[in-house]
């Protein structure tokens, strides 16, 4: 779907929204004078929206990770490759009501400053996790989408990533499980000019005490 079509449709449904709530709850109404009755499509979308915008239990999982962190960040250039070990802290909250986790990170890139903000959320709609990273080593936007293993305590994703080498976008797996409620840990892999995947960062989060 084109995104000026998709946003006239998001425009056009929160238009709906907005005059079914002003309608019930207007001064009248309030007042106990009986407002105006939803027409049956009116009812339909307030039930809609409503289930979309209520956060739920998968929420809550990504609420785990709320809270104050330490890294440590080992990352690897390609199989094989001495890994580079730095050390850092994240900053994650729960946003807009506990629909989406902000985790603000800052650590060191090969001796220089690295700062990087990142949101994770889970879509009602479309009934999948969603993650976005930016830092101030580029300028584009790293967008994933995945699932939750109960058994694992493990989100999966899959995100796009900038191939610098190619010029193309490439595609990156992550993984981030829990360990217990004080530990975490994120992975990603990426792949070979072959084919074959290999870790390229691990993530090792202690709660702050």
């Amino acid at each position: 779907m084109d995104s000026t079509i998709r946003v006239r449709n998001l425009a056009s449904g929160l238009v709906a929204l907005a005059l079914c709530l002003a309608i019930h709850s207007s001064p009248a109404a309030q007042e106990g004078q009986q407002p105006p009755a939803m027409s049956p499509e009116e009812k339909v979308m307030m039930e809609k929206w409503t289930a979309f915008m209520t956060p739920g239990a998968e929420h809550q999982l990504l609420a785990q990770r709320a809270g104050s962190w330490t890294m440590r960040v080992t990352m690897w250039a390609a199989p094989g490759a001495p890994p580079q070990v730095s050390e850092g802290t994240s900053e994650s909250r729960m946003i807009m009501g506990g629909r989406y986790l902000e985790d603000v990170s800052s650590s060191t890139f090969n001796g220089m400053p690295f700062e990087g903000r990142g949101f994770s959320g889970y879509d009602n709609f479309r009934k999948t996790y969603f993650f976005t990273w930016i830092d101030n080593m580029g300028t584009g936007v790293m967008v994933g989408h995945g699932t939750y293993d109960s058994k694992k305590k493990a989100f999966a994703s899959v995100s796009e990533a900038p191939d610098m080498m190619t010029g193309k976008v490439k595609k990156v797996r992550g993984v981030d499980a829990m360990i217990d409620s004080d530990h975490w840990k994120s992975e990603m892999y990426d792949k070979t000019a072959d084919g074959k995947e290999f870790k390229m960062m691990e993530i090792d989060y202690k709660r702050k005490k």
